[in-house]
């Protein structure tokens, strides 16, 4: 009987320890690849990429170190990660500060990659080697940045609707400019482009994807990306007055008479009614303002010879548009200098000579033009008119 357990004890008592030996390594196969990158920007070796494999889920830090020890922190500890292979992309830069965007290249020379697991008590790390060469270490700077005007009020009554934002960038890089309020909603400003080493402005007139900007003070993020890997995040402030949503509905629309002879005279009569949260302004000419079919808003001009009545953001008008017009409602009346406040309304009512001769019936249109956006309205008023001879 003795014989019979003394095997079964000593399985016992060694049973532990053959478990621990069997148990696969928390860090193994600590891998770089390839040993030498040059992170310039020419496509060429800029990438290398840091292999390793983890027997259990744990966390994982990766560190690199200079000739000096000097630490540069590539990833830090984060999530547990599950048991498996991995390998993580390394693009040749890192932050230099955790608390911005910023990334700088690494300056040209030879680094320790180590790279740290923990699980619960127990913490393996393992290292590789790596040299960077030909490094583009010359981080994009903008510089100059101003936003006029700052304030700004998007609001569509013609005053400070946009805001233009400018800066100086010493090479060339990426740009995306977003706004980001108090809470950390974030509104696109201007999409990622190429910029090249020179000044450079956008206009921003609030919107984003539909969506208008609060009132409130926003930091304006100007993230600037070369193709070696440098990344710049600049801000600067900027404030949002007054905004709200403009909304301008024609209530009667009438194209008189039915019936012309070719030098004969429409009267057209539009009455609008501001229905929107914010004051409206308008732009000439002034209602009453006759117009004939072969001119448009453009023939009135100044003594300079430069026409007084360009299309200009922000202002609000009454097009006129035909079947076989030269051009987009060519015939364009405002409703004066007085502003329209919400809740108000106005007539405006001018004259069109038709001389138009090809054919003996012509169909005319009226509709909303908010200029610099668009026609946020459908058109109206349409009226078939006979042309006689």
């Amino acid at each position: 009987m003795r014989l019979i357990w003394l095997p079964l004890l000593l399985f016992a008592l060694l049973a532990p320890a053959l478990a621990a030996c069997s148990a696969p390594s928390l860090l193994s196969e600590v891998a770089v690849e390839p040993a030498v990158i040059s992170p310039n920007g020419d496509d060429v070796d800029d990438v290398a990429t840091f292999h390793y494999r983890l027997g259990q889920p744990a966390k994982v830090a990766i560190y690199l170190q200079d000739a000096a020890g000097k630490r540069y922190d590539f990833r830090s500890d984060g999530l547990p990660r599950p048991a498996g292979s991995y390998g993580a992309t390394f693009y040749g830069s890192y932050a230099p500060d955790t608390e911005k965007a910023d990334r700088r290249v690494l300056p040209s020379g030879k680094y320790t990659v180590t790279m740290v697991a923990t699980a619960g008590e127990q913490t393996v790390q393992g290292t590789g080697a790596i040299e960077v060469r030909d490094a583009d270490t010359v981080a994009p700077q903008l510089t100059e940045i101003q936003v006029l005007p700052n304030p700004f009020s998007p609001n569509g009554d013609a005053q400070d609707d946009e805001t233009v934002i400018s800066w100086k960038q010493n090479k060339d890089a990426k740009i995306e400019i977003a706004a980001i309020d108090s809470k950390g909603v974030r509104y696109l400003v201007e999409p990622e482009k190429l910029q090249t080493a020179a000044f450079h402005s956008v206009r921003w007139n609030g919107l984003t994807g539909g969506t208008l900007a609060a009132e409130g003070s926003y930091a304006l993020h100007l993230h600037a990306a070369d193709k070696a890997g440098n990344v710049t995040d600049t801000t600067a402030p900027i404030t949002v007055e007054g905004s709200g949503t403009p909304r301008l509905e024609i209530t009667e629309a009438r194209i008189e008479p039915p019936a012309v002879p070719i030098n004969g005279v429409l009267t057209v009569t539009v009455t609008l009614k501001n229905t929107g949260d914010t004051t409206l302004r308008s732009l000439g000419p002034n209602p009453g303002t006759p117009y004939d079919t072969t001119n448009n808003f453009l023939q009135f001009k100044g003594e300079d010879g430069q026409p007084l009545y360009f299309e200009r953001p922000g202002f609000w008008r009454i097009g006129v548009q035909w079947e076989q017009a030269a051009s987009a409602y060519p015939v364009r009346w405002g409703w004066g200098d007085k502003p329209l406040r919400p809740g108000e309304e106005v007539t405006i009512t001018g004259t069109i000579k038709v001389l138009i001769n090809q054919v003996n019936r012509v169909t005319f249109w009226v509709n909303i033009i908010r200029e610099g956006v668009g026609f946020p309205n459908d058109p109206v008023g349409h009226k078939r008119i006979t042309i006689s001879y």
